[in-house]
């Protein structure tokens, strides 16, 4: 559960719906990424507030502004409006601590998590990755918290479905 900007606790996965991108942009994941990256990125703490607070994607694009889980939360909404298959990952990435990436499974055990708030993106597979730790991961129907001993995307087992590396919230 996630704290909302009306002072209630949500569920994560309610923030996560497909969602249309505007309809001039190229749709394709990196140019939904670069567009995403381009509204500017706030925190909370600016915005007098002292929690962490979820806006929906509508709030943050009526505000123009929000901080990772805003950006990340949107373009997930973007990649599944485009029938990609996404998710929003939260964990820790240097230099910016706690934060949220999306990830894209592209077929083939390709997938690509994208830092929504600079669009740049790397390969799971690539340990020159900003992200250094994986916590979660949460789509629309559920949320699954990482009970592997390795968080690095690199060597973490992304099979959700697979009950010795990840936990359901919802099921299992």
């Amino acid at each position: 559960f996630v704290p909302t900007a009306d002072g209630h606790q949500a569920l994560i996965s309610k923030f996560i719906r497909a969602q249309e991108p505007p309809p001039e942009l190229e749709r394709s994941p990196t140019a939904i990424a670069r567009y995403v990256a381009l509204i500017p990125f706030l925190e909370d703490a600016l915005l007098d507030s002292s929690l962490d607070v979820w806006n929906t994607s509508d709030s943050f694009l009526d505000l123009c502004a929000g901080d990772e889980e805003e950006h990340a939360v949107l373009l997930c909404n973007y990649l599944l409006a485009l029938n990609k298959e996404a998710y929003v990952i939260l964990g820790e990435a240097f230099p910016e601590g706690a934060t949220c990436y999306v990830m894209v499974y592209e077929g083939a055990g390709r997938r690509i998590l994208y830092n929504a708030c600079t669009g740049r993106s790397w390969s799971v597979d690539d340990p020159l990755c900003p992200l250094i730790s994986v916590g979660c991961v949460v789509n629309s129907t559920n949320v699954w918290a990482n009970v592997q001993d390795v968080e690095k995307p690199v060597d973490v087992t992304w099979a959700l479905a697979d009950e010795k590396a990840w936990r359901p919230f919802f099921g299992g």
